[in-house]
């Protein structure tokens, strides 16, 4: 009777209040795929994933490391529904600490001052939870909340109840927003506990050391951390799991911490001999051949056709390796819409083999949308036209979906949420260049209106912007058959991009346009010469003392970091900074490391991140 009693308390501590780490058998269950979160998910996934977390929690009932993961994963793009299921919760256990945390944690993002106010009030009054510090100085450690008095507060009030923590989620705070002293003082923590742990290591944990453990130390004596990580790895080589492709992954990412070329090749060339079928023989592959072969843009025609025919070739090899790959299959169909003798025949099959590919498997997706490079193909082939627009619109709503998701987090600053709007803008005018193209081709110049209504709201105030809503107008003019509009138009257009241009794939779409208003206007080549000369930078020279005015170009050129900005154009570069740049690669296959991150819920690069419940 007293065991049994003992137990039900035991228990009844265990669920009331959080912990400092998750239970080995809970983190051990959190781990598997099934509980993480895929970039593109069918319905079938999120069925599995439900009925997953449904027996984890019969298996665990109100574990807290379970119901905040289901929290985060589950409804990761749906905050309303997220904070319905909490409150649902929290309604079925009144006056549990442990629920009001969790509907704390389903506030934030959609409301997060009220969140931080319920989650100071629980630290109030249950100085004895663990993780309400932990998820307070998260809200603290970045986007509008920061703050880094209160961040370091809640670092300090948290390791006082968990002074031996290993915990991932504050880890992750310590090296982000710790003093020297606390990472230092994880770091010797954290390797002590690593190093007296039974059973196999736990590849995210010694990762999280090794990056501490550089941040504790002064460059001065890096050699020495890297000495210390080659004797852990010395000891991870002896593992029974040395052979696993996933515990191969973990070797190479250590050696690649510690700086050591030769080992990660190893590994490398380990992973592609023994496991060639696996997605990270086919990563691998890949990554070195566009090291190899992708030393930067193509500025010529004929440089970026044999760029492209190079690339087909070796994807059309690893299509026989991989035949099931749709990021394979995506870079052959983009890759043979770049080559002239490409017929329209070759363009459809290979986006019909794609679409196939993609709708079995989703674990990718790009920016602009896949539909968008799809609708551009059919256009210049001239093929399936009545799909356009509903393959635009398609793509343009997936898009907005997911922009919406962080423009409406109140967690982002001004910053980040400028960068999103940025996104918007550029995939309303991608959009809208895309439509226009089909309108003229369809001659269809009483749509042309409604198109441009979609452009309304775009921020002109940005020079991407700007560039890219003069190139609008050009063609909305050509649709419109204006074509002496549509010829100024263009030359504005020109005129209107910032800094030294090079146009996608080598092709300039708007000096096309100019030419083919000319040649209808009946122009002659020499008089096209005349209007594509560049306006020379006017010099004073009636006084001696004064610096001739430096021109727009010459100041632009000076800053070379902002070009991928300010030449924004239909069809051209998203303007969105990193995380638009992650995003515009497939995920899986160009960026494993933020795949990863994207299935667990983190949320993107750029904007809050929150953090995971690792054990």
């Amino acid at each position: 009777m007293k065991r049994s009693l003992l137990g039900l308390v035991l228990f009844a501590a265990g669920t009331a209040f959080a912990q400092c780490e998750a239970p080995a058998p809970v983190s051990k269950l959190l781990a598997g795929p099934a509980f993480g979160r895929k970039v593109v998910e069918s319905q079938a996934d999120v069925d599995a994933r439900a009925a997953a977390f449904r027996d984890a929690r019969a298996q665990y009932p109100d574990n807290y490391f379970i119901l905040r993961r289901e929290l985060q994963v589950s409804y990761f793009n749906q905050p309303e529904e997220r904070l319905r299921v909490a409150r649902e919760w929290h309604a079925g256990h009144p006056g549990s600490p442990m629920f009001e945390l969790l509907e704390a944690f389903a506030l934030e993002g959609r409301d997060t001052p009220q969140a931080i106010r319920r989650l100071e009030a629980l630290e109030a009054g249950h100085p004895e939870m663990e993780r309400v510090p932990l998820e307070l100085g998260s809200l603290f450690g970045s986007g509008r909340f920061k703050d880094k008095t209160r961040a370091a507060k809640e670092l300090t009030a948290y390791w006082k109840l968990c002074p031996e923590s290993i915990d991932g989620a504050f880890l992750s705070h310590v090296s982000d927003n710790g003093s020297p002293e606390q990472v230092a003082r994880a770091a010797v923590i954290v390797r002590k506990r690593l190093e007296a742990a039974a059973g196999d290591p736990v590849p995210d944990q010694w990762e999280d050391l090794w990056r501490l453990e550089f941040k504790a130390h002064p460059l001065a004596e890096h050699a020495a951390v890297r000495k210390q990580i080659a004797a852990d790895l010395s000891r991870f080589e002896k593992s029974p799991r040395r052979y696993e492709v996933e515990w191969e992954v973990f070797l190479r990412n250590g050696y690649e911490s510690m700086g050591d070329q030769a080992a990660v090749e190893r590994m490398s060339d380990e992973i592609v001999e023994q496991h060639p079928e696996s997605a990270e023989a086919r990563r691998t592959v890949e990554e070195r051949w566009r090291n190899q072969n992708a030393p930067g843009p193509a500025t010529d025609p004929t440089e970026a056709e044999a760029r492209a025919r190079a690339s087909l070739a070796a994807n059309r090899e690893w299509h026989k390796r991989w035949p099931e790959d749709a990021d394979i299959l995506h870079t052959i169909f983009n890759d043979l819409a770049r080559l002239p003798e490409t017929t329209p025949e070759q363009f459809a099959a290979a986006v019909d083999e794609f679409q196939a590919a993609y709708r079995k498997k989703a674990d990718f997706f790009t920016t602009p949308p896949i539909e968008f490079r799809i609708a551009q193909g059919y256009i210049k082939y001239k093929i399936r036209l009545d799909q356009v627009p509903a393959l635009v619109e398609t793509g343009y709503q997936d898009g907005v979906r997911r922009n919406a998701m962080n423009l409406n987090d109140d967690r982002n600053d001004d910053t980040a949420r400028g960068m999103f709007h940025n996104s918007l803008d550029s995939m309303r005018i991608n959009s809208t260049g895309i439509l226009l193209d089909y309108y003229i081709l369809a001659r269809q110049p009483e749509r042309v209106k409604q198109a441009m209504a979609r452009v309304d709201s775009v921020d002109t105030s940005k020079p991407f912007a700007r560039a890219g809503m003069a190139a609008l107008r050009a063609k909305a003019a050509e649709a419109e058959a204006r074509k002496a509009d549509a010829l100024l138009l263009y030359r504005s257009a020109i005129d209107a991009r910032q800094g030294t241009f090079t146009p996608p794939n080598a092709k300039d779409e708007l000096a096309d346009g100019m030419a083919r208003m000319w040649k209808d206007l009946g122009g002659t080549a020499e008089g096209f010469a005349l209007l594509s000369a560049k306006p020379k930078p006017t010099e004073a020279t009636d006084n001696r003392w004064e610096r001739p005015p430096e021109s727009a170009a010459r100041i632009r050129a000076s800053r070379p970091e902002r070009q991928d900005l300010e030449a924004g154009q239909p069809g051209g570069e998203d303007p969105a900074g990193e995380y638009l740049g992650l995003l515009v690669r497939p995920l899986q296959s160009r960026a494993p490391r933020v795949s990863k991150a994207l299935r667990q819920a983190e949320g993107p690069p750029g904007c809050h991140r929150p953090q995971l419940q690792r054990g």
